[in-house]
């Protein structure tokens, strides 16, 4: 995946590819949000209201070529994982959402 910032590190951790685009330092107690798309999209659309009004930035991206389905988003003219990692600024808060439909 690309980001306007660069990739900071990359690896695979079983089946899944990590890649950083910047440190993520979180202060303790940190908390992590999950969004999962549903039915009107309400988790996802949920989370990026948290993102905008935290001011949160991308600071990862998670790919499976297992266990996700074969896509790719594009937002802001670059390539992002389906699930994306948001952290930064003065919370103690990490979100993970994952943008696409489910295969079910």
């Amino acid at each position: 995946m690309y980001s306007a910032s660069g990739v900071y590190r990359e690896e695979w951790i079983g089946d899944f590819h990590i890649t950083e685009y910047s440190p993520i330092e979180l202060e303790k107690p940190s908390f992590a949000l999950v969004s999962l798309p549903d039915t009107g999209l309400v988790g996802v659309i949920g989370a990026m209201h948290v993102v905008k009004n935290l001011g949160l930035r991308e600071v990862a991206g998670i790919d499976s070529y297992v266990y996700l389905p074969p896509i790719i988003v594009v937002s802001g003219g670059f390539l992002r994982a389906p699930i994306r990692v948001f952290a930064g600024g003065t919370s103690s808060l990490c979100i993970m959402s994952f943008h696409c439909r489910s295969m079910v």
